[in-house]
Parts: C-alpha cells; structure tokens; sequence
C-alpha cells in the first residue's frame, strides 16, 4: 500500500517535520520549517501597553470579591412581616420563629445554640432576614 502526500499551504508533506528539539527556539524552528512564521515575540509588560495604546484604558485587574459584613452581636430584633415568611416545616422556618420582637441579637443566637442549632446559621439568619426586609436591627 503506498500512500501519496501533496504539498499543503506551501509545505512539502512529502518530507516528514524535524521533531522539536528541547531548548530550541521559536526561530530555529521556523528555520528548519521554512513555511511558517512565527509570531512576534512580546513579554507581559509590552502586551499592556499595547492594550492600554489601543484601547486608551488600562487593562483591568483582578479585584478581592465584596465580603458581607458580620451580623453584629449588637441590637435588638424588630420584626417587619406579621408572618413567618420561611418555608414551613424547614430548619429556616424553626429558626425564624425563635425571633421575638425587641430581642437583643445575643439572645437569638443563644436561643438558636439552645435549639441544637449552630451559631453560625443564626448569623446567616440574621443577615439574610435584615437584606430581605424581614426583620430590621435597632
């Protein structure tokens, strides 16, 4: 069986191509194979400022995500919805029903640790309910 090979956007795939040799450069290659071409060569810091030159802005950096603040261990709960706006029957639902209008937040999440719940959840709570304009903090 004999197999017959054409050239190819101006390669001769009658010859096979040199494997590439460890170390070699971009240019030595493109010497061994005459139909490429390679490239220009540009580090980091010219393909900013070709960015910046062609754009007229400077490339946008990688910013620290917005980090949502800590429920304060300070305040008293006042309840906004006269019912409880949790799916009943969830852990959520239980939770929101341990809220009392005038409570300290302390008190919460002492009552939600009593519930076998952790305290974290209460702090979750807390933000999420205040967000959702379910309760409010005084």
């Amino acid at each position: 069986m004999s197999v017959t090979l054409q050239r190819c956007n101006g390669l001769d795939t009658t010859k096979p191509l040199p494997r590439p040799i460890q170390g070699a450069s971009i240019g030595a290659m493109v010497t061994a194979n005459p139909g490429m071409t390679p490239a220009p060569a540009t580090s980091e810091g010219e393909l900013r400022t070709m960015n910046t030159a062609t754009t007229g802005q400077k490339p946008a950096t990688a910013t620290k995500p917005a980090v949502a603040p800590k429920a304060e261990a300070k305040g008293t709960v006042k309840l906004l919805v006269p019912n409880n706006p949790k799916k009943p029957g969830s852990a959520s639902a239980a939770r929101f029903s341990l809220y009392k209008d005038g409570m300290s937040v302390a008190a919460y999440k002492e009552a939600v640790k009593s519930a076998g719940q952790p305290i974290r959840l209460a702090s979750a709570d807390l933000l999420w309910d205040v967000k959702h304009k379910f309760i409010e903090l005084v």
